[in-house]
């Protein structure tokens, strides 16, 4: 057996890769649905620990979600751009950005790549003066801290963290819009094999430019629903909820862009904070 093996999808023909994705887009529905009825449980018995972990895991979970989506919503002659896509559904910084990105309200295409890429460096400089220190990457930071007990290396000296220092902050997270889009889209017939074909569909002429409004994104979306709705696609259970959020929220293609880590020279850093003068 080899696990991580989705680029295999694209070994089959074009016409067999889009209910392979259904099949995977409903047992990520299924598989969030079971752990969102477990953080339930652990809310309800008050173990933030355990509930921030799971919150983290389900969220990556439906982000796989979004990034087969994307992979529809690609031009399907490019098969380069097609395996990044598939390899991202592997990949914990890029899931972490689409559940970021789930959450935030770019207005043109252009802002979308501003806030991708500022997700995207392994380090940055932060503080109260925004040079005080070098800190890692915030998603993967925030990630493996609420999970993993680990002896990290810092400027201030080494230590050990552990997800037991957030205890006294916890509190049960709202549900991630990226699960929530994840259960509309289900629900609204998208991780359908016939869903797909309409979404492809309403993208296959669709090329993104940094002048692209938000605006064009949603009259999409909208015409995805209503086509949805029109052919009796859409389930038993779906709601004008579910509409209005995969309507509204569901995010720019981000197939196109570098979603990879960004490695930055820790030296550079150190040199802008060297050279950093006080505005006043």
């Amino acid at each position: 057996m080899e696990p991580r093996a989705l680029k295999r999808l694209l070994q089959l023909p074009r016409q067999e890769r889009p209910p392979r994705i259904a099949e995977g887009l409903e047992l990520l529905a299924a598989q969030v649905k079971t752990l969102e009825d477990d953080l339930s449980i652990l809310a309800e018995a008050e173990r933030w620990r355990g509930l921030d972990i799971l919150s983290a895991q389900a969220d990556e979970e439906a982000a796989k979600a979004l990034i087969l989506l994307d992979f529809i919503r690609m031009a399907q002659g490019d098969d380069a751009a097609l395996a990044r896509q598939l390899g991202r559904f592997s990949e914990h910084l890029t899931r972490c950005i689409y559940v970021g990105m789930a959450e935030m309200s770019p207005a043109d295409f252009a802002e979308v790549q501003r806030l991708v890429d500022s997700m995207r460096a392994s380090h940055y400089l932060d503080g109260p003066n925004d040079v005080d220190w070098i800190f890692r990457n915030q998603l993967l930071a925030r990630r493996e801290e609420s999970i993993y007990v680990d002896y990290v290396h810092e400027e201030e000296g080494d230590r050990w963290v552990t997800p037991a220092s957030n205890d006294l902050f916890m509190y049960p997270p709202p549900t991630a819009w990226v699960r929530r889009l994840l259960g509309a889209f289900h629900r609204l017939g998208v991780t359908s094999v016939d869903g797909l074909a309409v979404v492809a569909d309403h993208w296959s002429s669709v090329t993104l430019r940094k002048q692209t409004h938000w605006q064009e994104v949603l009259s999409i979306n909208h015409a995805i629903v209503q086509e949805l709705v029109d052919r009796d696609l859409v389930t038993a259970q779906a709601t004008s909820d579910d509409a209005s959020l995969a309507i509204h929220h569901w995010p720019f293609p981000m197939g196109s862009l570098d979603l990879s880590q960004e490695k930055v020279d820790i030296s550079e850093l150190e040199a802008q904070r060297a050279s950093w003068q006080p505005d006043y």
